[in-house]
């Protein structure tokens, strides 16, 4: 990002403090990119026939009538795959669009007592443990597909020497004035990911239409 010295006078948002903290969210949300994007290394669910899910890569349609059969599917391919006592250690999960979030709350306001009676007060609570599932919320999804299975299998790993650390260059070089009068500062995320091969099974790209 880059700070024009006058601004940095006028304006309490143009401080270096302020610009740092937007870094460090922006850092976050490409790391939630970064993770979600890695979809080529998962297991592919999707229709395996009449709306039916299963190992496929074709796309389901989500609607508020088979979140909990996309739910179940999952869960069921995670038995299909031995990973019961895995499962039950760590948990499984779904990260939802915002859209299919909605229909996976109005499925809640419509089923059982407690969680129905908390939803319609309160709205459905990103991250609720609901039909044997953690459920998530990501804007960060490439098209067409969401990210479910078991917690913890995918592993982002990141460099620590240079996360959370922000760079600033003063007069930064310009390509059409020799150099800006101001103040550039950036951070960087080094980073890996790995998906173990014998846990494959037991992560998915739910394909979605």
């Amino acid at each position: 990002m880059y700070l024009d010295y006058a601004d940095q006078a006028q304006s309490n948002y143009a401080k270096m403090a302020e610009m740092g903290n937007l870094l460090g969210k922006k850092i976050g949300e490409r790391a939630e990119a970064i993770s979600l994007g890695n979809h080529a290394a998962w297991t592919n669910i999707g229709d395996v026939g009449a709306g039916a899910v299963g190992l496929s890569t074709t796309t389901l349609t989500v609607t508020a009538s088979n979140v909990d059969d996309i739910v179940r599917g999952i869960i069921e391919q995670v038995y299909v795959a031995n990973g019961f006592n895995l499962y039950k250690e760590k948990g499984g999960f779904i990260t939802w669009r915002p859209a299919d979030w909605t229909f996976m709350t109005q499925f809640m306001q419509a089923n059982g007592f407690n969680m129905a009676d908390s939803s319609l007060k309160d709205g459905a609570s990103i991250g609720v443990d609901y039909l044997g599932l953690y459920h998530y919320v990501s804007t960060a999804h490439t098209a067409q597909h969401l990210f479910a299975g078991i917690r913890g299998v995918q592993k982002l790993g990141i460099l620590k020497s240079t996360y959370g650390r922000t760079y600033v260059n003063e007069m930064p070089a310009s390509s059409t004035a020799g150099s800006l009068s101001g103040t550039q500062i950036h951070t960087r995320l080094d980073y890996g990911l790995l998906v173990p091969t014998n846990l494959l099974p037991t992560i998915f790209d739910v394909n979605v239409a």
